[in-house]
This record gives C-alpha cells, structure tokens and sequence, in this order.
C-alpha cells in the first residue's frame, strides 16, 4: 500500500511539474527589417509596447527579443530619424516557439521638402512637396498646419487629404507677416503609419518700392502695427493731389489709414494725421514750392485691418484747370473722391465773393454729400483757404470772400469724401 501511494505521488508531481513548464515556455522572436533595398539600422522593435521587450535593430537590420511568453502578441516596429519624420508598422504574431521573420518591410519616413514661396502684395503662394510613401496598405496623405512646432494630428489644422499614392504636392496661401508650421501624415485602414518632419514657413513683411511714381496709382501692403514712410520727388514748384484708396475700394482690403506729409527735412509739414479714407476722408491738394522729395508717413487708424491700399499723386497743372466767368453761376457734379479744377483772373485791388450752394443734403455714414474747397493764388508758398467744407443742408449758400492787391490768377480745387454720395455744388464769382 504504502508503494502504491509513493508511486501515485510521484506521478502527480511529475504532471504538476510538466504543466507548470508548459506555462512558462518561453521563446525568441527575430527578424531582418528592410526599407525594399536596404537594411535599417537602428528601428525601435517590441512586443505588445512592453519596455521589458524593446530592442534596436542593429546595422544589418537585425533584431531579437528574447523571453517572450507562448502566445499571441502585437510585433511594432519603426524608426524616428532626426528630422522627426517617422514610419511604423504592427503585425499579429502568434508564439508556439522561436520564430524568425525575415525580410520584414519598414518603408522610409515621408519627408517634407522645404516649400517654394512666391510672393505677391494680395498674399503668399506656398508649395508643399514630399517623397512618394513606399509602403503597401496606403489609404491618405494628410497635410496639417499650425501656429507652433506641436504639430501632431490632435493639434493641427486639416488642409489637405489626398487619396492617390503619387499626389505628393499641395498649394496654399499664407498671409504677410504670420508664421505657419506644416506636416504630413500616411494612414492605412487601421491608422497612422507615418508623419513627416515639421516645417516651418515664416512669412516676413512684405516690401515695396517707397517711391510713388507720379500720376500712377500704386498698390501697397500695410501689416497690423506697421508704419510706412513713402515718397515722391517733384521737378519744381507745383500743384498736386494726393488721393488714396482702401477697402471701400473692390481692389483693396486695408482699413482706416491716417497719413501725414512733409518735406525731406520736416521743416514744412503739408498735412498731419489726416485719416483720408471712410468717414470725411478724401482726396487732399499741397503745393510743392521747390524741387523736392516730398515724405508720407503712413499709419493705421486702428490695427484691426491690414491688408491692401492704392495710392495716387496727380499733378495739377494749369491747363487742367477750367476758366471761370466772373457772374456766371456753374453747375458741377463732383464725385466720390474725385477732385475738380477751376480757375479765373483776379483783378487788382478788387474783392470777390464765391457762393456755393449744394444740390444734396449733407450727411454722414453714407447718407449724404460730404465736399471741400481749397483756393490757391498763383505766386503765393501756401494755399490761403484749405479743405474748407461746402457741406452744409441742401439750399443753404457757403460764402467765401477774397481780396488781392495786385492782379493774380486764383486756382479752386473742389473734392469730395470717398464714403458719401455724389454731390452737385452750384457755385458763382462776383466782384464786391
């Protein structure tokens, strides 16, 4: 009895033993990663995302972990280079015992070219371009963008999706003055099987000539908080008129500018911190008394509206300017912004009175007419009447009186706001 009970023990322990050794088999798993032609070196491998079974590839592209339970596990592998680009791959492996995996595919990480940029005034045309994704299982490029380097897909702006393998470029427009950070990511079915470097694009202020050509309208860029200096340079002593244009404008999309102007050494200052365009803005005359470069300074009225702006600076010559009869009453229509030349002979020792009367209401925000006068005598370093208003209620007269000791030829420069309606002034000169 008591052999029998020795010999049924030590058969119970030796199945005891057998089970727990089945348990705790354990196996290696190896391999050989390969872009298609060459090995990689130095790829992450791991089973299930586990440290404890984590190692490199070396520069064969080999690779073991050791120590793995029997079982079905998740194989990773991939490789970060150190532009930050990266390709990963997972595959199902089930262990039964040491298994080896050779000629395992790891395509290269999609990188991201630097872009092209073409620069204009409206904005800035960005060209993305990256390398052709190797791998098999390809679904979607997708290209994000962001305002810093934490350009993951979680953190990023989606722009761009493109189904095709070979669609490895994309167009897009950034604007002056911004910095802007981009990055492509591959997915298959079942996720993401890579990410591209990170690039950066720092768009800077964009430049133009200072220097305005005479009689040709201009286009500028003007960045929030930036001012601007221009400049224009005059033959002689002259007339001119300095008109401007913004987002009241199809062509433009900058707000409010205020400007001021003065001559090269700031000892004249011909107008300061005019806000020409909206409201009561319009077009304003100086009188140049030299050959000399005349300076604008050019400011936001607020830093809400960057963008585009035209100006334009007309000489006024003489023979633009329409005569006038003494006692005989005009009737003219002066339109949004535009400007209107008149002139006649004053006689020496003689007064006059000009009466101007409007044919529309006066009004703002749009609603009614909004014009000016200033007056220039032929000889004189200064205008003796400035951007007087004329814009009083429909009917009511604006007079103005002159007197000249000497005969001399008087120049009369009408203009009319940019944001109001047209206006017809009925004006007439006579002797007093």
């Amino acid at each position: 009895m008591k052999k029998m009970l020795f010999l049924l023990f030590v058969f119970s322990l030796t199945i005891n033993c057998t089970m727990e050794e089945a348990e705790n088999e354990q196996y290696s798993v190896s391999g050989l990663l390969t872009n298609g032609i060459f090995p990689v070196t130095d790829a992450t491998v791991d089973i299930d995302n586990l440290v404890q079974y984590r190692v490199k590839s070396d520069a064969d592209g080999f690779f073991k972990i050791d120590n793995i339970p029997e079982g079905t596990h998740e194989l990773n592998y991939g490789i970060t280079i150190e532009n930050g680009s990266f390709s990963t791959m997972s595959e199902t492996i089930n262990i039964t015992s040491d298994l080896s995996l050779n000629a395992l595919m790891l395509p290269d990480p999609v990188i991201l070219d630097n872009p092209t940029i073409q620069r204009d005034l409206q904005s800035n045309e960005v060209n993305l371009s990256w390398n052709k994704y190797t791998g098999e299982d390809f679904r979607e490029y997708k290209v994000y963008q962001h305002s810093s380097s934490g350009l993951d897909e979680t953190t990023g702006e989606l722009l761009h999706v493109a189904t095709s393998l070979n669609d490895t470029l994309f167009t897009t427009t950034l604007p002056h003055s911004s910095e802007t950070y981009f990055r492509v990511f591959v997915r298959d079915d079942f996720g993401l099987l890579g990410g591209s470097n990170i690039v950066e694009v720092p768009i800077g202020m964009y430049e133009s000539d200072p220097e305005i050509t005479v009689g040709v309208e201009t286009s500028y860029y003007l960045s929030a908080e930036e001012e601007q200096e221009l400049y224009f340079d005059t033959p002689g002593p002259g007339l001119y008129s300095i008109a401007w244009f913004d987002q009241w404008f199809d062509e433009y999309d900058a707000g409010s500018i205020v400007v001021s102007a003065y001559n090269s050494d700031k000892s004249k200052t011909y107008f300061q911190n005019e806000r020409l365009i909206q409201m009561n803005g319009s077009p304003l005359p100086v009188y140049v008394p030299n050959a000399e470069r005349v300076y604008l300074k050019i400011d936001h009225y607020d830093d809400r509206f960057p963008g585009t702006y035209g100006v334009k600076v007309t000489p006024l010559n003489e023979s633009d300017f329409s005569a006038l009869e003494i006692g005989v009453h005009t009737l003219k229509t002066i339109g949004l912004g535009d400007t209107e030349l008149f002139t006649f002979e004053a006689g020496a020792g003689t007064a006059y009175e000009i009466t101007l009367v409007n044919t529309i209401d006066t009004g703002a925000y749009g609603d009614g007419a909004a014009t000016y006068i200033s007056i220039y005598e032929e000889g004189a370093d200064q205008f003796s009447t400035y951007k007087e208003s004329i814009s009083f209620p429909m009917g009511t007269p604006k007079t103005i009186e002159l007197s000249y000791e000497s005969a001399t030829k008087v120049f009369l420069i009408i203009d009319s706001a940019y944001w109001y309606v047209e206006n017809s002034v009925n004006f007439v000169i006579n002797e007093i």
